[in-house]
């Protein structure tokens, strides 16, 4: 560089700040001798780059005459500094990382200050295969749907988060698919996990060789199970079923599909 001791920085700032000199569309340079105070609620995604080359007048142009310089198209490139501009197959999963951040001792502060290399376990490959499978099943702008669709990689020393995502996006825009919840990551059901644990029953018995995917079900619409542990003051288990139609016995391929309590639980007792 012909000043290597230089600094140069660049950044999107609003439009009609003092001082500023767009280099391209949407990057302007950012004065380095400017009021902090000033430039830090108007700028965004700053980057800072020590030294910088120069050239005579009309040398560039002989240059490129030469062949000396490849020429591609020009624009920016800077990653949104929120997860609301992430791709639609990562938003909710930026989202949890920045979540697990801040529990484990980051502040917001410090994360907006950015400076950090962070690696995360996501897959591209498998989060958009996911996406794909979101959105084949429940368009984004469905009404009154989420089709979230979590991955998890098992491990012997963990359990990598591979992708997260939902046929809706992570964002505030005027879009109809746009959420600004994380419905993937945050479970906000008061029932916890719910119909989740009805895989892990269905895993057991298949262990155990209770029961084979093309087996039945009872499946009552609702009933009172007695507990395997009960004394003199225990009460039964009142079930019911939510779906408006009701197989009695359902085959386990639909019990999978549809989520039925009554035949879940009692294949779990």
């Amino acid at each position: 560089p012909v000043q290597p001791d230089g600094a140069l920085c660049l950044g999107q700032l609003e439009h009609g700040t003092d001082g500023m000199r767009e280099v391209v569309d949407g990057v302007s340079t950012v004065d380095l001798d400017g009021d902090v105070a000033v430039i830090a609620p108007i700028a965004r995604n700053l980057r800072v780059f020590a030294g910088h080359a120069g050239w005579a007048q009309g040398q560039l142009e002989e240059e490129l005459l030469e062949g000396a310089w490849w020429v591609l198209p020009g624009g920016p490139d800077i990653p949104s500094s929120t997860c609301y501009g992430a791709a639609d197959d990562a938003g909710f999963f930026c989202d949890y990382v920045i979540q697990y951040l801040e529990q484990a001792g980051l502040s917001a502060d410090q994360l907006a200050a950015g400076g950090y290399t962070i690696r995360t376990t996501l897959d591209p490959v498998i989060s958009q295969i996911a996406k794909n499978a979101a959105n084949d099943r429940v368009p984004t702008a469905q009404n009154g749907v989420a089709n979230a669709f979590a991955i998890i990689k098992p491990g012997s020393t963990s359990h990598d988060v591979v992708a997260l995502v939902e046929n809706r996006n992570f964002g505030t825009g005027a879009d109809p698919g746009d959420v600004s919840t994380n419905n993937v990551a945050d479970v906000s059901d008061p029932f916890g996990a719910g119909s989740t644990f009805k895989l892990f029953t269905t895993a057991a018995a298949f262990e155990k060789g209770v029961i084979g995917l093309n087996d039945s079900l009872p499946n009552p619409k609702s009933t009172c199970f007695t507990l395997p542990v009960t004394n003199k003051y225990t009460h039964c288990y009142s079930v019911s079923n939510d779906d408006a139609t009701n197989p009695d016995p359902i085959p386990l391929r639909e019990a999978l599909a549809i989520s039925p309590n009554t035949a879940f639980v009692g294949l779990e007792l």
